[in-house]
């Protein structure tokens, strides 16, 4: 997995395990050292070498995958013992085409012996994923009340082109700091939403907005098409401000250059 994935650590979301106090300033985001999210409080449980989940970035595609029957999944490492992830399932037959499509966003926290593990809170989605050694396939098991779905499958690693949706964005960003995003529990209930084409050139972003309930614009957040870096680009800030992350040098002359052209 070396080999398709940046070495980029990212000791700041780390460090958020221990649970520092910030003030929320919304017009000048901070560094992430407030409260960890829920991802972040499960570390305590986790195991301490990951081996084949360290630095782990990429989609995968269902190996048997059919018109009718297909499925990716997305995988990120967000900090250490928690991976977040992506998946896109469908299975069908050619009489009635996909029939039970499942898209959902979370973050698996690993087990001692480095398995992913997921279960949404409403206990209707179970979701299992076992990374191979140089991470190059995955066997995935899901089991689906609604959809009804039950796979046990082999993925196989296609690129590292993480595209999210929208409610797959606000999952990531739910995760980060409030007082770096500006998201706090003033703007609970808010909509993320798809902000048009991406953004830059060989180091590229996806564009989102955020809104209010009652409609207000709450900020603007380019994710790099890798997911390792996240900027929060609201139009009064001087030059994009990292939320998540430790941008390399080209991706923050990209982000530098697209904003002034904003």
């Amino acid at each position: 997995m070396k080999s398709f994935c940046r070495f980029v650590k990212y000791s700041a979301l780390a460090s958020l395990a221990i649970g520092s106090c910030l003030c929320f300033n919304l017009s000048e985001p901070a560094a992430a050292q407030e409260a960890p999210g829920s991802a972040e409080r499960l570390l305590a449980n986790m195991p301490m070498k990951v081996t084949q989940w360290e630095d782990v970035c990429g989609a995968y595609v269902r190996s048997d995958s059919s018109q009718c029957t297909n499925g990716t999944i997305l995988l990120k490492e967000f900090s250490m013992g928690i991976i977040f992830f992506q998946i896109d399932f469908c299975e069908g037959n050619e009489t009635d085409g996909c029939t039970a499509q499942l898209r959902h966003s979370g973050f698996l926290t690993l087990d001692k012996n480095n398995v992913g593990r997921y279960t949404s809170e409403d206990k209707n989605l179970s979701l299992i994923v076992e990374l191979s050694e140089h991470a190059d396939t995955a066997r995935v098991k899901v089991d689906s009340v609604k959809p009804k779905l039950h796979w046990d499958c082999k993925f196989n690693y296609e690129h590292r082109d993480l595209a999210l949706t929208a409610e797959s964005a606000k999952t990531f960003l739910e995760e980060l700091p409030t007082a770096a995003t500006g998201l706090n529990s003033f703007n609970q209930g808010y909509k993320v939403i798809e902000a048009g084409d991406t953004v830059g050139d060989d180091e590229f972003f996806y564009p989102f907005k955020v809104f209010s309930k009652d409609g207000k614009l709450l900020g603007k957040y380019w994710f790099l098409s890798d997911l390792y870096t996240v900027y929060r680009v609201d139009p009064d800030f001087d030059k994009p401000v990292v939320v998540y992350g430790t941008p390399i040098f080209e991706v923050k002359q990209t982000a530098e250059k697209y904003f002034r052209k904003k």
